[in-house]
């Protein structure tokens, strides 16, 4: 292979001297064919000098390592580089006025400018495997390379613009049978794309680019537009659904000319929201939060073949769907014959509803299913690899499980507790292999949630360490490192949150009314309604054990007393909020309101009105705070890592990108006074800033 960016392959398409010769020009760009800047100018120029040869009567644009292209670099957003020469619609607008015919020769990924790149082309072949998609969307952006104004002439102005505000990605079989790809080829790639150029020369047609194509549109244009737009606000992404909406339009009714200066503008404009902002800054977050600072160059994971879960309650069960559904095999164990027959049947549940929401196929499901074997003795667990054990939050059950793993796993099989709170290093203290210890804290339901907590103990080894990110990747999540402390870094953070929650309630503020300010905010839910959710019982347990460790523990009268009644949330049908029989929708509590009443009196408190400002403000500050010190203490490795942890994990607005990053935008100066003067006023040594907020307000970021 010619190591450019991109060139002129020779010796592919027929041998020099017969008819007719084609030129395959291949993107190379590791790792997934960006189109950056360098890249567009080595295309632009390759593609001219194909197009100016006599002798070339088509050309094939390929990617390099099986990839098409994986679209944009994103690096390039808000900088000069994107808006330079060429673009892709410069490059675009050459190929359409070609005279030969161009075809993109998709295999891997077409994505973003990537697939907008093969929509100039004048014929799409796919293999088999392909993902394609515009999923501009998820970076709070649109298609800026043409692709609202080709889509839609391709497949439709409905099946476009639900394709785009989703950033739905399909496959190269569904991209066939709606038109955006010709053909599927069902062999060699480039010997299909080059078959299929024969045949179009062969048979004389002039070429038609898809910009030249009408556009179909299912309803009257004012009505259909209008109930799309309505459609695009209704899924709460922020201005980017709406404004692809108005670019179809502006392509059904403007000029060509005038409908690319559209979607340009739309682009240009998007990309300086600050949703937009939000969204790229968890696109990298994510990926930083899969390199292990310090981890020396050299380590190599482990291969994992096979797993063991310990343990078919709700987590048990999920965490081996998890697995199974990525192709592990899984022996899961639990001694209790009636925790496996629940297991069984909500795995059979589960994999029923994948299929109906069209997650799985009957045989995927089918597959997964049989992946998980089911085991009444531990010592059927042997031959795994690694072992997760998913038992009740009790650090005595886990050592007393943990110390027998070790005398039936072989020496170099990785223990993994999927605990919330609970001491790595204490738990790894029972066994004589502590190095092959740590934590993996999955979040309900496993299956689904993409957030893992890989939690390094002290004596965890760097290539346990490495094994468990690698596995967690295969699994399709995200792998965060944590360190070890009570709660880790999602946990921990909530505490305070919550705290912070339950004080709002004592001063005289209702469930109802800070749940609906956090809700306005952006999350899905306020604090209330997700305690009640997950279950009082569960927080209430841990704030007696920490009782128990620190006679200086203290926490609002209202958390323990809901829970000391018995009020433990939907599943008691009393919490915070009441709930009618076979309902989970929350209702106002008398008993509640009774409740509150009694305990500000004993509390020698008189309440006050409290605005939406003061509760969003005194909640998230404490999350803040909580972070910063996280940080400090090298229990996160860096802010980016707090971000995604709370917004993959516990529903902070994607479109304001994780609390660390909200408050750089917000002001960390600001917010270092904030609270400051609300330490000052309440002398509470939890809201003393920490001196890593200080710091980072001082420097106006946190520094990555």
């Amino acid at each position: 292979m010619i190591d450019v960016i991109c060139n002129i392959v020779e010796e592919i398409m027929t041998k020099p001297g017969s008819d007719p010769t084609f030129a395959r020009i291949e993107l190379d760009n590791p790792p997934v064919n960006a189109l950056n800047l360098t890249t567009r100018r080595s295309l632009m120029d390759q593609i001219e000098a194909a197009l100016a040869e006599p002798t070339i009567k088509g050309v094939i644009i390929s990617g390099a390592r099986k990839r098409f292209s994986g679209g944009a670099d994103v690096t390039e957003f808000n900088r000069p580089e994107a808006l330079s020469y060429p673009l892709i619609t410069d490059i675009g607008a050459m190929i359409e006025k070609a005279e030969k015919p161009v075809v993109a020769a998709i295999d891997g990924l077409a994505l973003g400018g990537g697939l907008e790149l093969a929509l100039f082309c004048h014929y799409r072949v796919a293999a088999a495997e392909s993902q394609i998609g515009l999923p501009e969307v998820k970076l709070g952006v649109l298609p800026g390379g043409g692709g609202t104004q080709r889509l839609p002439r391709l497949i439709g102005a409905e099946a476009a613009i639900s394709m785009m505000t989703m950033g739905r990605t399909i496959s190269a079989e569904e991209a066939v049978q709606i038109g955006l790809v010709d053909e599927l080829a069902a062999d060699d790639l480039l010997i299909e794309a080059e078959a299929l150029l024969r045949r179009r020369l062969s048979e004389g047609k002039a070429l038609k680019p898809a910009i030249s194509k009408e556009i179909d549109i299912a309803d009257a244009p004012k009505k259909f537009f209008a109930a799309a737009r309505a459609q695009a606000r209704a899924l709460k992404r922020g201005p980017a659904p709406e404004a692809i909406v108005d670019c179809v339009e502006a392509a059904a009714t403007l000029s060509v000319a005038d409908a690319a200066e559209f979607e340009k503008n739309a682009f240009v404009r998007l990309s300086q929201t600050s949703e937009s902002l939000a969204l790229r800054h968890l696109f990298f977050a994510e990926r930083k939060a899969a390199r292990i600072a310090g981890l020396p160059s050299d380590t190599r994971a482990r291969t994992i073949s096979s797993v063991g879960v310990i343990g078919a309650g709700t987590m048990g069960t999920g965490i081996a769907m998890a697995f199974a559904n990525s192709g592990f095999p899984v022996a899961l164990f639990d001694s209790s014959a009636e925790a496996m027959f629940r297991s069984r049947v909500n795995r059979t549940k589960a994999y029923s509803s994948a299929q109906k929401r069209g997650r799985m196929t009957a045989t995927e499901a089918e597959r997964a299913a049989d992946r998980i074997v089911e085991h009444s003795t531990i010592v059927s667990l042997g031959d795994c690899d690694l072992v997760v054990e998913a038992v009740i939050e009790d650090a005595s059950i886990k050592k007393q499980l943990i110390g027998k793993l070790s005398s039936v796993l072989k020496q170099d099989a990785i223990i993994a507790s999927n605990t919330s709170y609970l001491d790595i290093n204490e738990l790894a203290m029972v066994t004589d292999r502590p190095e092959n210890v740590l934590g993996l804290h999955f979040f309900s339901p496993a299956h689904i949630m993409r957030l893992v907590e890989v939690v390094r103990g002290s004596n965890t080894s760097n290539e346990v360490l490495a094994t468990a990110m690698a596995t967690v990747k295969r699994l399709g999540k995200i792998g965060v490192v944590a360190g070890v402390c009570d709660g880790f870094i999602g946990n921990r953070m909530v505490d305070q949150y919550f705290l912070r929650a339950n004080e709002l309630l004592m001063e005289g503020a209702t469930p109802e009314q800070v749940d609906a300010a956090i809700r306005r905010f952006g999350f899905a839910m306020g604090p209330f309604t997700m305690s009640d959710m997950a279950g009082n019982d569960i927080a209430w347990l841990t704030r007696q054990r920490r009782a128990a460790q620190d006679p200086n523990f203290s926490y609002p009268l209202i958390a323990d007393a809901i829970a000391e009644r018995g009020w433990l949330g939907q599943k008691s049908g009393q919490g915070y909020y009441g709930y009618e029989e076979g309902s989970r929708d929350p209702i106002t509590s008398p008993e509640v309101e009774a409740l509150l009443r009694e305990l500000r009196v004993s509390a020698g408190i008189t309440p006050r009105e409290i605005d939406e400002t003061e509760i969003v403000d005194r909640c998230l500050h404490a999350l803040i705070n909580e972070g910063c010190r996280i940080i400090a203490e090298n229990v996160a490795q860096r802010a980016s890592d707090v971000d995604v942890v709370y917004v993959r994990g516990y529903g902070f607005p994607d479109l304001k990108g994780g609390p660390m990053h909200w408050a750089e935008q917000q002001g960390l100066a600001k917010i270092a006074d904030a609270i400051e003067q609300r330490f000052q006023t309440t002398g509470d040594p939890a809201w003393k800033p920490s001196p890593r907020l200080i710091e980072a307000a001082e420097a106006g970021y946190f520094g990555d």
